[in-house]
């Protein structure tokens, strides 16, 4: 048996359903991610395709990088691209460049680069369609590396309490 809920219930969920469609195009970007050690140069290179499966032009990618100036040793973008690399931030942006075709609707653009010294992490990414509608989604990117400090002082603590915890055993068993 229904309860008197039942259609309030279905009409809800519809409309939600029909509020968040437009969302599910923008969800169709997708930056596909090739990375590269060279380990002559100690250095990464980070090679991304910008793959628009929605019906709307891309106008802005951003993927996140260490904010720290060394960051980031080039970029290269293939023609009709610029870049812009906010250390601040740590921020890399790609964009068409005014007049140009861009990410166009249903396309796939490759030839974009970062190289790094600082080794690949899972970040999401972000950006625009032409319409000011922001997407995102996760990509391999440059990532922070530990300082040795840091593991040094993480490598203490986990002895420290592996010792406390065998020193209360002892002490049980005894």
């Amino acid at each position: 048996m229904r309860s008197p809920q039942t259609p309030t219930l279905l009409t809800t969920a519809g409309v939600l359903c029909a509020m968040f469609a437009p969302s599910l195009v923008q969800a169709q970007v997708t930056l596909d991610s090739t990375v590269v050690f060279d380990s002559a140069t100690s250095l990464y290179t980070y090679s991304y395709s910008v793959v628009n499966g929605s019906s709307i032009d891309l106008a802005l990618v951003d993927i996140p990088v260490v904010a720290n100036p060394a960051a980031v040793s080039s970029i290269v973008v293939p023609t009709g691209y610029q870049s812009a690399f906010d250390s601040g931030l740590g921020l890399v942006d790609f964009s068409p460049v005014l007049g140009a075709t861009g990410f166009a609707p249903n396309s796939t653009v490759s030839g974009f680069e970062i190289v790094s010294s600082f080794k690949p992490n899972q970040e999401f990414f972000s950006g625009l369609d032409s319409q000011g509608n922001s997407f995102r989604g996760v990509t391999t990117a440059p990532g922070s590396v530990p300082e040795p400090g840091t593991l040094a002082l993480g490598l203490t603590t986990l002895v420290t309490g592996a010792g406390l915890s065998l020193r209360r055993r002892s002490r049980r068993t005894a």
